[in-house]
């Protein structure tokens, strides 16, 4: 059997009418990456990723403002990701680094406007590695 992959479209097809305070944390971080001399590349995964998550917080948790979520709400997009959308442990690994340096950089360029908001994808526990294709012989 040949290898598959499964494609999501249009998941970030309501970003225009997501919270706009979401939007500016966005913004920011994607500019904090230009000052931290992030790669072209990283920016562009960085910036498409947490656009499907805030895209999500909207149709799912009712647009929250990204400052005020909780560990549950990562979680459960976690596991929406996993099971509806059917991403890998290596791809869910992926949202968890994005988020989590989004968040870094908030807690950086917002302590003072946000002084009790800290990084709460850190703190998550890890999803075990596994394979997702089976392996092609030659």
């Amino acid at each position: 059997m040949p290898r598959t992959t499964v494609y999501n479209k249009d998941l970030t097809e309501n970003y225009e009418k997501i919270n706009r305070k979401n939007k500016k944390l966005l913004d920011d971080f994607i500019d904090y990456c230009h000052s931290m001399d992030k790669t072209e590349l990283t920016i562009k995964n960085y910036k498409s990723q947490i656009k499907i998550f805030l895209c999500w917080n909207k149709k799912f948790n009712k647009d929250t403002f990204f400052c005020d979520l909780q560990r549950k709400d990562f979680l459960t997009f976690f596991g929406y990701a996993r099971t509806e959308l059917k991403v890998s442990p290596a791809r869910i690994y992926s949202f968890k680094a994005a988020l989590s340096s989004f968040s870094t950089a908030i807690e950086i360029l917002y302590e003072k406007k946000y002084k009790n908001f800290r990084n709460l994808v850190r703190d998550l526990p890890s999803i075990p590695q596994a394979p997702v294709r089976e392996k092609t012989i030659l």
